[in-house]
């Protein structure tokens, strides 16, 4: 089968319907359900149209020190657990009902409730078995086998990522894990903070790749049942895992089902002349650009004005003319 790069530009396609969700939602709207402002997040929301809530079950791996303070100075131990976060229903709720998730309907749903709602939750923590019994039971009455893991970015708390990684799974209707790193907060001092949460994420690779490995050796699963998303700085983690990858898999193609780099806050240009080399790492690749994001422009100046993945710049013509390759 071959790999196939969908590199889809925000500002020029406002419209373009996601591919790989069966909603209908717009480009931008992946990027803002990612970001860490929960306003931002349900602002394209027509609240007119939600019906309810619905209770979406999540897994979630991390290196925090803990998941109480909202933004770790360092990364720890990996630790896994288990939450349901709730999410606005847009949809209709037959979908989510057969898949066993709680469905309360309720008219005239605002968005301070919504909030509320999801602040109500309590997250359990899990033992690594229990994590690994948990994920196969879910993983084996999912309709395809599959599982999505999602890595976030820049100025995330723990809350934030598992509310990210809800609305994934909201649309995708596979299992989600969310991999959450200690994402440093934006400060006034806005390049020390960005450079601070560039060390942190390049601290949590290994951690990361503990996890890919934790979920490959989950019986019933392989990397051909896993789908990647990251999301801004969360993708410095994904390209860690495919550099480390390939050392012991270089036989292997594609191994992965699916990769996602979204608003990626890579160096465009050695990714463009790199491409290849990562292609080979999922049956499909896909890149999403955004021209107006603010920390792809802060990174850009952070890294003297390299243009970001993610962003404009001349690697999207070079990316988006990719043949298909077997």
């Amino acid at each position: 089968m071959g790999v196939r790069i969908d590199a889809w530009l925000f500002a020029c396609l406002p419209i373009l319907w996601f591919q790989f969700f069966p909603c209908p939602a717009s480009a931008e709207a992946l990027d803002n359900l990612l970001q860490k402002d929960k306003d931002k997040r349900y602002e394209y929301i027509d609240w007119n149209s939600v019906s309810g809530l619905v209770k979406v079950p999540l897994f979630f791996a991390t290196n925090r020190i803990t998941t109480r303070d909202p933004f770790d100075s360092a990364a720890g131990e990996l630790m896994f657990g288990e939450k349901c976060v709730v999410v606005p229903l847009r949809t209709s709720k037959e979908p989510f009902e057969k898949l066993g998730w709680e469905v309360q309907e309720i008219d005239h749903l605002s968005k301070d409730d919504l909030l509320q709602k999801c602040r109500e939750s309590k997250e359990a923590s899990l033992t690594q078995n229990q994590f690994r019994k948990a994920l196969q039971k879910a993983v084996a009455s999912d309709r395809d086998q599959r599982v999505v893991v999602f890595v976030h970015g820049f100025n995330n708390s723990f809350e934030d990522a598992l509310n990210g990684g809800a609305e994934l799974s909201y649309w995708y209707k596979h299992p989600v894990v969310v991999f959450s790193w200690p994402s440093a907060k934006y400060t006034s001092d806005a390049k020390s903070a960005y450079l601070n949460a560039e060390k942190l994420v390049d601290d949590s690779a290994d951690a990361f790749i503990k996890l890919i490995t934790e979920i490959s050796e989950v019986p019933g699963i392989t990397p051909k049942n896993v789908t990647i998303v990251a999301h801004s700085m969360g993708n410095h983690i994904l390209q860690d895992l495919l550099k480390k990858y390939k050392t012991s898999t270089e036989q292997r193609q594609n191994p992965f089902r699916e990769l996602v780099f979204c608003s990626a806050d890579l160096d465009g240009a050695d990714f463009a002349n790199d491409v290849q080399k990562f292609l080979k790492f999922g049956n499909k690749v896909r890149i999403f650009f955004n021209a107006n994001d603010g920390a792809l422009y802060l990174s850009a100046i952070v890294h003297h004005g390299k243009p970001r993945l993610g962003a404009v710049g001349a690697h999207i013509e070079k990316i988006a003319n990719l043949p298909e390759t077997n």
